[in-house]
């Protein structure tokens, strides 16, 4: 957490600039601080300003070295991490229904960015509290519209990439390796060199086939789930865009999917039926028109998969009952991804 000299230098350094004048509170009379944030890489606080005319939440986030950057490449981050902002910000704000924090201030002295605070409920949160086996009709449904317009959102934030590229499968393999040879070397995972070469033959077995169809370069979050998605009323708010970069479309698209897979690992809670409701509804608000048995699909949901089964295999100090829900998990992984490898057959 940020002392009160450090914060006060900073909304300081803030209120005396131009930047200010966007929030249109008026002289600046005082702040309140809401709640803060420390991370490995930032300290986020939420303040509120005072005006003589009204106030309004923002969000200062500090940046802390973490990767121990030279000076100019840790100060070329932060103005980087500042555009990206301003760019997606001007991006979803030409669409109705969508849009991100509002990006008012950087400054590389004091190694900050300053955004205005956009309200919402999280997205993951609410189908926690609210997709259970005993959730009024009512709240489904409306749940089932965020979905779709989660998917509608997805494609808007892909479609602004405009080039023509294609991504080669065989990449993919190779990053799907990684992962496997990871699960190998921990005992833990009880994944063998079996395991592993039986996946990789059936990647290798159907990638020419898979190789005829083009799969489309596109804008890609890398973290685009529930977890990153804030619901205002009718409206979705995305954010978290320091991982932005370009590949294939199917990627986001598979991980919020899998996202959504995860809760039907509750039966006891969600019903997994309408967990799949969700999950057509996601699907259909991004326009995919592919039946999910695809192989292109099963090429990289799996992937996510094998992301999560990596990290969820790091047992070594967990509590008892996380250590055998882990454990679960694992098993329900082996079995999903037998099942997958088997319809594609």
């Amino acid at each position: 957490m940020l002392n009160e000299q450090e914060l006060v230098l900073r909304i300081h350094d803030f209120i005396t600039n131009s930047s200010y004048e966007q929030l249109g509170i008026g002289d600046y009379q005082g702040y309140q601080v809401l709640k803060f944030f420390e991370r490995p890489y930032s300290i986020l606080t939420l303040v509120k300003l005072i005006g003589a005319k009204g106030t309004q939440n923002v969000y200062i986030k500090v940046y802390k070295n973490f990767y121990k950057l030279s000076q100019k490449e840790f100060e070329e981050g932060i103005q980087s991490d500042f555009e990206t902002n301003v760019f997606w910000y001007k991006q979803l704000s030409t669409f109705k229904g969508f849009t991100t924090f509002k990006p008012l201030y950087f400054s590389i002295p004091y190694k900050m960015i300053i955004t205005e605070e956009c309200p919402g409920v999280n997205l993951h949160g609410l189908i926690e509290k609210n997709a259970k086996i005993y959730s009024i009709p009512f709240t489904l449904k409306k749940l089932t519209q965020y979905m779709y317009q989660a998917g509608k959102l997805l494609k808007v934030f892909q479609e602004f990439y405009k080039e023509e590229e294609y991504y080669e499968l065989p990449l993919l393999i190779e990053d799907v390796d990684i992962r496997l040879q990871k699960l190998v070397a921990n005992p833990y995972a009880n994944f063998t060199e079996t395991d592993r070469k039986k996946i990789l033959d059936f990647y290798n077995r159907h990638l020419e086939k898979a190789s005829k169809i083009p799969i489309p370069m596109k804008y890609i979050h890398s973290d685009f789930a529930p977890s990153n998605i804030l619901v205002n009323k009718e409206n979705m708010i995305l954010h978290d865009f320091h991982k932005v970069k370009t590949g294939p479309y199917l990627w986001d698209l598979t991980r919020f999917y899998h996202q959504l897979e995860l809760f039907k690992y509750k039966p006891f809670l969600y019903s997994p039926k309408f967990i799949s409701k969700l999950q057509s509804a996601f699907l259909e608000g991004y326009g995919f028109k592919e039946n999910t048995l695809h192989i292109h699909f099963h090429f990289f949901l799996l992937r996510n998969y094998f992301t999560h089964y990596v990290g969820i295999a790091r047992l070594d100090g967990l509590p008892f009952k996380s250590f055998w829900y882990n454990k679960w998990v694992m098993f329900e992984h082996r079995r999903n991804i037998n099942k997958i490898i088997e319809d594609s057959s």
